[in-house]
Order: structure tokens, then C-alpha cells, then sequence
């Protein structure tokens, strides 16, 4: 799947060049194809020899899957000019994201009745499932955005319909997916809410209801659990000094990414050694990663990781509010504020969770800001800005 999707890019890359089309992209589009490829999957390469390693083993593995996945960006590139010459519009994105949410919708219910709303299967059967559930968490966020951007009871429909798959992805019991809701269920307040005050009170409340309705109600409910547990590991630690538990075992993966980062502050110890370094600290299992984007990054690859990580989150962010004060373009208000609320979950997710471990949620998060910079450059806003 990753390679033919790597030389479709290619092709549509020798295509542009071959035809002299105009090379369409931005600054923050370069940077955020170069600097995590550089400064982190290089890094590991040249100054880490991971991928040279003869050394066979899960933590060698470990870091070679999770560096590569920032080579694959490099194909988002030719993102930008494929959208700029076909007659791709924001609807026909937000409408495969809509369908999207249905199918899951269908597949969550299904699946969260079959396993009887059970934390523990629900993790067997969608592994890795917190990552899982930021991406569709992620979408959902999405199409509610663009609801609200919607008039009449069309954006009432794909508002509700997102609601009900973001209730139905938080019966998961992920505790980390839910972090990032109440500031992007604000952003969305801030937003719209001088012209959907009526749909913003609406989908409040309705998702205050349903989950008291759930947490009161459902005999099985994972939310409560999880919360239950929660509050056990806490006692655990604070009283026994026992972290054999999931939040222990996340503060001891905190802890000795913020040791390990003393060791080689600039470059990293790399993924493999704070692997190693973590199977020696929390003896009950052996933890790949330390459980969050921002520590993984600065122990692994140390300062210049960590750097090129806040670019992908930041410098997207100051794109996309410098794009939101264009007010009298509707459209680049919607899909400036679409972003925003995108990468700002994305990013507090990433607290608690490795959220670039694997291909497809680095995919889907360069997909979805490629997409939405492409699509406002193509409104014709940011023509100053386009190099080709």
C-alpha cells in the first residue's frame, strides 16, 4: 500500500516537471515535509545507523518503522499542484469525509455491541485503538466544523451525525482521545457562535445528555470504568508507590524521557536505546515508546526532533489564524478554522500517546492540513505565498 502510493506520487511528480506545470506549495508546506525528515528519520539513519543496523530485534524494528513514516510525507508535496489542476473542491473532501464517518458510525455500533462495550477487546480488536480513535475523533471534529459552516438543516445533519460517531468512538474508553474534546467542542463555540448560536446550544446540550444518559444507563459502561481505573492508578501511586498500572507506567516512561534527554540534549539518544532504556525502567512490560509525542521526540532525537515536531503542529496553526482574519472569504474562515481545530486536538492528544507511531495517522494528519492549505492557496488568498 505505501510503496504504490509512493510511486503514484512520484509519477504525478515527473508528470508536473515533463508538462512544466507550476510546482504548487508554501513555506509550511516545505517545512513540514523536510524538518521531521531531517531531523528525525535522518537523524536516526546517519547519526543512529539504525537502518544499516545488523542488529535484528522489536526495538530496532520499532525504529525503523516509526523514522520512515516521515520519508513517506515527502509524497504530500505534490499534493498542493494535484488539487490546483483538477477541479477538486472543499465539498467533494468534506463529503468523503462525511462518508467516511457513516461507515464508521456502522462499524463502531456494531463492534461496541458485539464486544459488549469491553475496554480490553475493544483494544484486541483495534489495535493500537487509541490511535485509532484520535484519527476518526480527529475527522469527526471535521465535519462538525463543517456543519456549522452549513446553513439550514443540512449542517444540522452532518453536526449530529458527527456527534454521535465522536460518543460512540469515546465509549472506547480511551482515556487520552478524550482530552483534546472540550477545548475543540470551544474552539468550535469561539468560532461560530455569532451565527449558530441556535446550533451551538443545540449540540451542547445534546451531547450533555446522552453522555449522562449513557454513564447513568448503560450496565456495562466503559466510561465509567475507565474512570474507576483512573482513580486506582492514582491511589496506587500516591499511596503505595506502586506504578504497575497504565498512568504509572506512563509516569515512569515520562520520567526517564526527561532523564534520557540529559544524555544527548541536541541530537537524541535514539528510538532504539530509549526503548532498550524503558524495558530496564518498567519491568512489567516492555514500553516501546514514552507514551507521549513531545517526550518521545526530545529523548529520541532531542532538541532538533523536537523542533521539527512544534513546526508541523505550529506552523500550520499561524497559517491557518492568519487566513481565519480574512473574514469576508467565508469559505477560507471555514477551512482556517477547520485546521485549527484539527491540529489543536491532534496536539493534545499527542500528551499522552505516540500519535506519529505508525503510518496511517502521520498519513491522515498530512492529508487532512495538506489538503486544507491547498484548498485555501486555490481560493486564490494566498497567491503571494505560492511558489512554483
Amino acid at each position: 500500500m505505501t510503496t504504490t502510493l509512493v510511486l503514484f506520487f512520484i509519477v504525478i511528480f515527473l508528470f508536473i516537471i515533463f508538462r512544466k506545470e507550476k510546482f504548487v506549495t508554501n513555506n509550511v508546506l516545505l517545512g513540514m515535509a523536510i524538518l521531521p525528515a531531517v531531523f528525525i528519520s535522518l537523524n536516526e539513519y546517519i547519526l543512529k545507523g539504525v537502518f544499516y543496523s545488523s542488529i535484528t530485534g522489536e526495538d530496532v524494528s520499532f525504529a525503523q518503522r516509526y523514522s520512515k513514516n516521515f520519508i513517506y510525507m515527502f509524497c504530500f508535496l505534490v499534493l498542493p499542484s494535484i488539487l490546483f489542476f483538477t477541479k477538486f473542491k472543499y465539498q467533494q473532501f468534506f463529503n468523503i469525509i462525511l462518508i467516511s464517518i457513516l461507515i464508521s458510525i456502522g462499524f463502531n455500533t456494531y463492534t461496541n455491541v458485539y464486544l459488549d462495550f469491553d475496554r480490553d477487546k475493544l483494544a484486541q480488536a483495534l489495535s493500537p485503538v487509541i490511535l485509532y480513535d484520535y484519527g476518526l475523533i480527529a475527522l469527526s471534529l471535521l465535519l462538525m466544523s463543517y456543519g456549522f459552516f452549513l446553513k439550514g438543516i443540512k449542517g444540522y445533519i452532518f453536526t449530529f451525525i458527527a456527534i454521535i460517531n465522536i460518543l460512540l468512538i469515546v465509549l472506547h474508553g480511551s482515556r487520552g482521545a478524550w482530552l483534546g474534546i472540550p477545548v475543540a467542542f470551544l474552539m468550535v463555540f469561539i468560532f461560530y457562535w455569532h451565527n449558530n448560536i441556535k446550533k451551538i446550544i443545540t449540540f451542547v446540550l445534546l451531547p450533555i445528555i446522552l453522555m449522562i444518559c449513557i454513564f447513568m444507563l448503560l450496565p456495562n459502561s466503559p466510561i465509567q470504568k475507565r474512570l474507576v481505573a483512573f482513580n486506582e492508578d492514582k491511589e496506587k501511586i500516591l499511596e503505595t508507590g506502586n506504578y504497575n498500572s497504565s498512568v504509572g507506567g506512563r509516569v515512569l516512561m515520562w520520567e526517564n524521557a526527561l532523564q534520557e534527554f540529559k544524555n544527548a540534549p541536541f541530537t537524541g539518544i535514539g528510538t532504539t536505546k530509549l526503548y532498550q532504556s524503558n524495558c530496564i525502567v518498567y519491568k512489567q512490560e516492555c514500553l516501546a515508546h514514552a507514551h507521549s509525542v513531545y517526550l518521545q521526540t526530545l529523548a529520541a532525537h532531542g532538541l532538533l526532533g523536537l523542533s521539527a515536531i512544534l513546526f508541523i503542529f505550529f506552523a500550520p496553526i499561524i497559517f491557518f489564524i492568519q487566513e481565519i482574519r480574512n473574514k469576508k472569504n467565508r469559505k477560507i474562515y471555514f477551512l482556517s478554522t477547520s485546521g485549527v481545530i484539527f491540529i489543536s486536538y491532534i496536539m493534545i492528544c499527542s500528551l499522552t500517546d505516540l500519535y506519529f507511531m505508525i503510518k496511517g495517522t502521520t498519513m491522515l494528519y498530512y492529508l487532512v492540513v495538506f489538503t486544507l492549505i491547498s484548498l485555501i492557496l486555490k481560493e486564490g488568498s494566498n497567491d503571494n505565498k505560492i511558489i512554483s
